[in-house]
């Protein structure tokens, strides 16, 4: 819900939401989080978020979703990231990645996107990634 973490005030600058049966990020989902710096959202049953579900989280450095079943990603789920350094989308079910899908990540340093079922990617697909260290896109269909 949209307001479920309102009131909740510097929770230790993470939140683990890893391991429960979350199937859709809505859009401001976290809006009342301001100062997180970490998301988990491992291992649940996540098949879809909204262009807006991180809106506004511009101190998160650290977002995982990986083990979910992401078919496709929305451009607008990263937009204003901008302190954003690792994101991990492993084991998924990601097929195409869309022109500019992680341009707006300028500081992203670690991308993982193993274990997909990547099919396409996209031109213009990792541009803007000046830092980016590691792109891990094993186990997928190139």
């Amino acid at each position: 819900a949209k307001d479920a973490f309102k009131g909740l005030h510097n929770p230790d600058k993470v939140i683990d939401l890893t391991y429960n049966q979350i199937v859709h990020i809505k859009n401001y989902s976290f809006e009342h989080l301001i100062s997180i710096q970490e998301i988990r959202l491992s291992n649940n049953l996540i098949n879809s978020m909204e262009g807006d579900s991180f809106a506004n989280l511009k101190y998160l450095t650290f977002l995982k979703i990986s083990n979910n079943f992401l078919t496709k990603l929305n451009m607008h789920s990263f937009l204003n990231l901008d302190s954003l350094i690792e994101l991990d989308l492993s084991n998924n079910l990601i097929r195409e990645l869309s022109n500019s899908i992680f341009s707006f990540l300028t500081n992203l340093k670690y991308l993982y996107l193993y274990n997909n079922q990547i099919k396409i990617i996209r031109d213009l697909a990792f541009s803007n990634l000046n830092y980016i260290e590691v792109l891990d896109l094993s186990f997928n269909k190139i």
